[in-house]
């Protein structure tokens, strides 16, 4: 066992650099090897630069093929006898659920962050009952299971997912307060005749689009004067996304301004008089801390 290696392993590299490079970091300085376990993308060269190493996981995370899922399996426990770290964090649900598997296999400590419940709670069917039993079958095993809210602890607990003694709420994960900070400078001096209401999210039934629609029709039938605009990304292979034809359809119409994805999102939340999120199930939105 490697006293001085830890692993993160997530279903995108996307979700390591923009969600935990400030932790990887502070880990590298506190001496530790930090190892990156996730299928790479155009953020794979950020977290290197860093200095982070980044292993290459050959998983689809909407995939449902045995054959694939199999494999992305053997190859992370394949992964973890080779680092052989002191400790595995697991993020996203089949993190969650093959970091556990490989962890258990080669007899090292894992902890799961269960950041939000998402499709698999929110929907029935076949993929999401597979996924709950496996939940119950394999978090058992974690040293912890870590939840960024009371109300998703608990349901686990009733759910017989999780031992009560593992289970901990965190105060959320937290952002960069240097980095998102409140400004007191104006945009050009001017206060808008329209009150400007920004979404950050993935257009997404289950965050709640539909229902900001909406409430864009009622705010419009009513008189009010205000713009709507939505920054997230289109497109997914999440099975509640919303088809493009619908967006570009409510675009169309100027229900809202679709702005596409950004890296910095702090100029729209500073141009906006205020950040909405309708989403039906978040652990703790990270998309609010970033708005003070």
């Amino acid at each position: 066992m490697n006293s001085k290696a830890i692993i993160l392993t997530c279903n995108s590299t996307f979700g390591l650099v923009n969600f935990r490079l400030p932790l990887m970091k502070r880990l590298q300085r506190e001496g530790y090897r930090v190892v990156a376990i996730a299928p790479r993308d155009e953020y794979a060269e950020e977290l290197e630069s860093a200095g982070i190493e980044l292993h290459h996981w050959d998983l689809s995370a909407r995939s449902t093929n045995p054959y694939s899922e199999i494999l992305a399996v053997w190859q992370l426990i394949k992964l973890y006898r080779a680092v052989q770290p002191v400790i595995c964090f697991h993020y996203t649900i089949k993190a969650v659920l093959y970091g556990a598997i490989s962890a258990h296999v080669n007899s090292i400590r894992f902890v799961s962050i269960i950041t939000g419940l998402g499709y698999v709670f929110l929907n029935d069917g076949v993929v999401p009952r597979v996924s709950r039993w496996l939940y119950r079958l394999l978090l058992r095993r974690s040293f912890r299971v870590w939840f960024l809210n009371r109300e998703d602890r608990e349901e686990f607990l009733q759910l017989g997912l999780v031992r009560p003694a593992a289970a901990e709420v965190l105060p959320g994960e937290g952002v960069d307060t240097n980095h998102f900070r409140m400004s007191s400078e104006t945009e050009g001096g001017e206060i808008s005749k329209f009150i400007k209401f920004l979404v950050i999210s993935r257009l997404l039934g289950d965050k709640g689009i539909y229902e900001l629609v909406a409430a864009i029709d009622l705010f419009r039938a009513r008189g009010f004067c205000a713009k709507f605009s939505v920054l997230g990304a289109r497109g997914s292979k999440n099975p509640t996304a919303i088809p493009d034809s619908v967006v570009d359809r409510w675009v169309n119409e100027g229900k809202f301004e679709y702005l596409g994805t950004a890296l910095d999102v702090r100029p729209y939340i500073q141009a906006a008089d205020c950040v909405v999120l309708p989403s039906y199930r978040e652990g703790l939105p990270r998309a609010r801390l970033s708005s003070p």
